[in-house]
């Protein structure tokens, strides 16, 4: 199939899966089987791990601000039993699943490894999980944990509190790159002055990821760089399924602009990735003034804090290496 067929197709497959059209998005959201298997026991171990990467630098954990609600709400629960007071979470739409509440009991599976990781007493977690178990509707859910849901396009006319971690998982990819550095901006003048973002970015087609409901093995990972931008645009042009191009270097120097310093920067590249770019892709102009193996980051996750440029770890793994996020 034409790789710009797929694009689009893929482009209208978001769409139906965001009104909960799609037979395989639906069984992966609302299906029973998911509940019962190891999909969110997996993913409440990654988000743990994603917390155990900053949450100890912390100087306070009252406030909390997460970009990509997403379906499941896994994160947002982690955050409230860590002990944050007030939790603000953004998304383009209200796309939680149901399941999220069933996931929820299962916490408590993993509140051995909250307290050994984080020394927190288990009692303490225990008394937190609790006020959270056997949640029945969504409602509930965010006046129990003190959380407040916004659109995107809700974001600028909201008073938000000073908060302590901007926070986003696979989410800044999938702004356009036009509203990225307005959220951005926002977030960043609310974060204290010893507070820290941690992100985790995908500078790759989500279509061409196997454990995307609408991927294909037709599409390299990174050939959605190779299209002129005005093309780009076009196959873009989509309210649903939105995705930017912007590579690594390029976040860095967005995140300069806004006085963010990195002060940890793990980045995820295959030789065969790099190797792919210089001989095998013709990249439009915007790219040329990086080096291949820049362009073929595939992944990151990066430290920021809000503080005048120290110095910074930075460390080179293999994709393979990446836990399944």
């Amino acid at each position: 199939m034409n790789i710009y067929v797929i694009h689009l197709a893929e482009g209208f497959l978001a769409f139906l899966s965001n009104l909960g059209l799609h037979r395989n998005r639906l069984e992966s959201l609302y299906g029973e089987q998911d509940v019962d298997g190891q999909y969110y026991h997996q993913r409440i171990v990654r988000g743990i791990n994603h917390f155990d990467n900053f949450y100890h630098d912390l100087s306070e954990k009252e406030n909390f601000l997460e970009f990509g609600t997403g379906s499941a709400c896994i994160d947002l629960v982690i955050a409230y039993l860590l002990g944050f007071e007030k939790i603000i979470t953004c998304d383009i739409n209200d796309h939680i699943s149901l399941n999220y509440l069933k996931s929820i009991n299962l916490f408590e599976e993993h509140l051995d490894k909250l307290s050994q990781n984080f020394s927190i007493k288990k009692k303490v977690l225990l008394k937190r999980f609790d006020k959270i178990r056997d949640i029945n509707n969504k409602n509930t859910f965010f006046d129990r944990l003190n959380i407040t849901f916004l659109k995107f396009n809700e974001l600028e006319d909201f008073n938000i509190d000073k908060i302590d971690v901007w926070y986003s998982i696979s989410n800044l990819q999938r702004i356009p790159l036009e509203n990225l550095l307005q959220y951005s901006k926002i977030a960043t003048k609310a974060l204290k002055r010893n507070g820290i973002a941690y992100h985790k970015v995908d500078c790759n087609d989500i279509h061409s990821q196997p454990h995307y409901p609408f991927s294909s093995n037709k599409i390299h990972r990174l050939d959605y760089l190779k299209y002129q931008d005005s093309v780009w645009k076009l196959l873009n042009n989509k309210k649903y399924g939105c995705q930017n191009r912007i590579r690594y270097p390029q976040y860095m120097t967005l995140f300069e602009g806004l006085s963010m310093s990195p002060s940890n920067l793990q980045l995820y590249v295959d030789q065969e990735d790099i190797d792919y770019v210089e001989k095998r892709m013709s990249l439009p102009a915007s790219f040329k003034y990086m080096t291949p193996k820049q362009i073929a980051v595939t992944h990151f996750k990066v430290i920021l804090k809000k503080e005048p440029k120290g110095t910074m770890n930075k460390t080179y793994f293999r994709t393979s290496e990446l836990d399944n996020m």
